[in-house]
C-alpha cells in the first residue's frame, strides 16, 4: 500500500512529531520506518494564498496495509487540527 498527501504543516513539526514516535525508526534526516512500512517526508513548496505563504510537507508511507494504516492513523490524529 502506498499513501501520499501533502500537509500545511512545517516539515520541521513533521520529523518532529516522527522522532518523538518511540517505535518509529529514524533512518535518515527525512526518512523512518514503521514495521514494514518507509516514511518519507519532502518539503513541498509553499502554498500561495495571497499574501501569505504556507509550509507545506509531503507525507509518502509505503509498505503492508495494516502498518500504513496504523503509521498514518497516529499522524492523521496527530495533525488533525494542524495544531497537535
Amino acid at each position: 500500500m502506498r499513501k501520499e498527501e501533502v500537509w500545511s504543516v512545517p516539515i520541521r513539526r513533521v520529523i518532529s512529531f516522527f522522532e518523538t514516535q518511540a517505535d518509529m525508526t529514524p533512518e535518515g534526516e527525512r526518512r523512518f520506518t514503521f514495521g514494514s512500512c518507509r516514511i518519507t517526508l519532502e518539503e513541498a513548496a509553499p502554498a500561495d494564498t495571497g499574501i501569505i505563504a504556507v509550509s507545506r510537507t509531503r507525507l509518502i508511507i509505503e509498505g503492508d496495509d495494516a502498518d500504513v494504516t496504523a503509521a498514518y492513523r497516529r499522524f492523521f490524529l496527530h495533525f488533525l487540527s494542524a495544531g497537535g
